[in-house]
């Protein structure tokens, strides 16, 4: 075998594991067949280790490989004098760190895989023009230098949409400003916020408040108004001027009872006859008769029918 032909096979490893092979063939690692990555695919079902590998192809005569990880493991940036700028962006950045995050392993900081990048490609772009037989998912183009990471939260709620395809310009999105949060080199998955829940929370929380605001409004009320009869005070106690009589229970005042208290029964009065003085002739003005004790009368002289005067018959005998 020519010494030609034995250089042509052999592997050349660049800086961060990627090795060169033939000319014009890919090779990447496949994506562990968990459902929560699916979203990494790009229309053509291509993983972004895939699509890593046909970006970094541009650079390497047309020929690339991404080998695969095992949990615990990262793909590193590019090592010293082997950099150049299909490495050093953000989109090939975003496209490693889901492959390896489908992999259920790891990935760096943006400042750690650039430690020795001589130069940064533009911000969401891409140096080379999209190669044939692969297709840029819309998400791989965000902003990853203001969180200093590659966020899967935010990259899945992007989505793939509108994609890149071959000849295409990779330049930044229109907007990237998606708020979300996800730990620093984790591949753990949470999905997206449901806006379904998001409007029962806002649907329960008006209607807490609103059962707030009626029974807050019930206590000011109730407050306002007993708080109004205490300042007005009893009813002023009744006045007896001697004239009238007092109803049933009613309580007369200390005034006119000194230091007794009373609780007067009214009676009405019963009419008492007027007394008449006593005529021995008259059985109408008997004692017994008038319910009074007899008054005794002075003693007079009353003719008798034979002339004398005779006293008048005493009742007490």
């Amino acid at each position: 075998m020519s010494k030609f032909a034995v250089l042509s096979t052999l592997l050349l490893f660049s800086g961060y594991g990627f090795a060169l092979i033939s000319r014009g063939q890919i090779s990447a690692a496949k994506c562990d067949a968990d459902s929560s990555w699916l979203w990494t695919l790009n229309s053509i079902n291509q993983s972004p280790c895939t699509v890593s590998a046909y970006l970094e192809s541009t650079c390497a005569g047309g020929s690339f490989s991404v080998p695969a990880l095992t949990p615990g493991e990262s793909y590193t940036g590019p090592i010293v004098n082997d950099d150049n700028l299909c490495k050093c962006n953000t989109v090939v950045y975003s496209l490693l760190s889901a492959c390896g995050a489908c992999q259920g392993a790891t990935w760096l900081p943006w400042s750690v895989y650039t430690t020795n990048c001589s130069s940064i490609y533009h911000t969401s772009s891409f140096p080379n023009l999209v190669p044939d037989g692969t297709y840029v998912p819309y998400w791989a183009r965000i902003d990853v230098t203001a969180e200093g990471t590659w966020n899967s939260n935010k990259s899945r709620t992007i989505g793939d949409s509108p994609e890149l395809g071959p000849s295409a310009s990779v330049v930044p999105p229109v907007s990237s400003s998606i708020s979300s949060s996800q730990p620093t080199g984790t591949a753990t998955q949470t999905p997206p916020p449901s806006s379904k829940s998001s409007s029962l929370g806002a649907i329960v929380g008006g209607a807490v408040g609103g059962i707030l605001g009626i029974s807050a409004s019930v206590l000011i009320f109730f407050f306002f108004f007993r708080r109004r009869r205490v300042m007005q005070g009893p009813p002023p106690p009744p006045v007896f001027d001697g004239t009238t009589q007092p109803r049933m229970g009613e309580r007369l005042p200390s005034s006119s009872l000194g230091d007794r208290t009373l609780v007067s029964s009214y009676v009405p009065a019963v009419p008492v006859p007027p007394v008449r003085h006593y005529d021995p002739y008259d059985p109408a003005t008997l004692p017994w008769n008038q319910g009074t004790s007899p008054v005794p009368e002075a003693h007079t002289q009353v003719p008798h029918k034979g002339g004398n005067m005779q006293p008048p018959p005493s009742y007490y005998d």
